[in-house]
């Protein structure tokens, strides 16, 4: 679950990365982000059913809420429903480079947010219940 910390700068005493060794270079970064995206996807759906979460979708009236739980019973039947949600895209390669070139002096492992999703809730109580998902979610 935790694939954006778990990926980031922590070291043990001797200086290596218990998981595995940091991303020095924004291609990687943005393959590895590629395929965690994917993932992210998958994982944002269940989270968002879990929570009463919304999705924004794209109509010919316009951007709107949608409950994803009418979304995930809508695909079971229609195919094309996963294209009108309007899902966040990476964070452009000129964005990155300027972050990481501004803010985290040249260390491409520090840049955690190049994929990221959006889960909209019509109140506390379902942020609540996202964050709980996400806790309790192996």
């Amino acid at each position: 679950t935790a694939v954006w910390w778990r990926w980031g700068r922590t070291t043990t005493a001797g200086g290596a990365n218990p998981e595995g060794p940091l991303v020095h270079s924004l291609d990687q970064l943005f393959a590895q982000a590629a395929v965690v995206d994917v993932w992210l996807r998958a994982k944002l759906k269940d989270w968002a059913v879990a929570s009463e979460g919304k999705a924004m979708v794209r109509s010919a009236e316009g951007a709107r809420f949608v409950s994803w739980s009418e979304l995930v019973e809508e695909a079971e039947t229609s195919e094309g429903v996963w294209n009108k949600v309007q899902f966040a895209r990476l964070k452009t390669l000129r964005r990155a480079t300027e972050k990481v070139y501004r803010a985290y002096g040249c260390e491409v492992s520090r840049l955690l947010d190049v994929c990221r999703q959006s889960i909209y809730f019509e109140g506390p109580g379902g942020v609540l219940a996202c964050l709980e998902a996400l806790a309790a979610d192996p």
